[in-house]
């Protein structure tokens, strides 16, 4: 049985990431703003492909000083600091959270298991 939480992304209102897992800059906490790309694997499970990542550090950008500093720190070699912590983030999601999607604009499992049966037999 799986611990999973279940998350539906057709209804996606931000996912806070675990402390364990901070901004690689100045160590707040972090957190999913978006998910905007997923992929459907062959078991019809959801795998979550992209997201945006934001520290919650991040000043109003009404304080122009403020926000000009803090994205100068935090835009140094994006893919010695950044990219790290992103796949660390994405594994965390697909190892915690079963993704649904119940828009079915939004849902490929219907369109697979379509394709599933169509290709029953035959060599792929």
């Amino acid at each position: 049985m799986s611990n999973k939480q279940i998350y539906d992304l057709s209804n996606f209102l931000g996912i806070d990431v675990p402390v364990n897992i901070p901004c690689p800059y100045c160590g707040s906490p972090l957190e999913i703003s978006t998910i905007d790309e997923y992929v459907t694997c062959e078991d019809g499970s959801i795998e979550i492909e992209h997201f945006d990542l934001e520290c919650t550090s991040e000043p109003d950008m009404d304080d122009n000083y403020a926000w000009n500093n803090w994205n100068r720190r935090h835009r140094n070699m994006p893919y010695v600091y950044w990219l790290p912590t992103y796949e660390d983030v994405k594994r965390w999601l697909n190892d915690n959270f079963t993704f649904i999607a119940s828009d079915p604009s939004k849902n490929d499992l219907k369109k697979l298991a379509h394709w599933v049966e169509s290709v029953k037999g035959s060599a792929i």
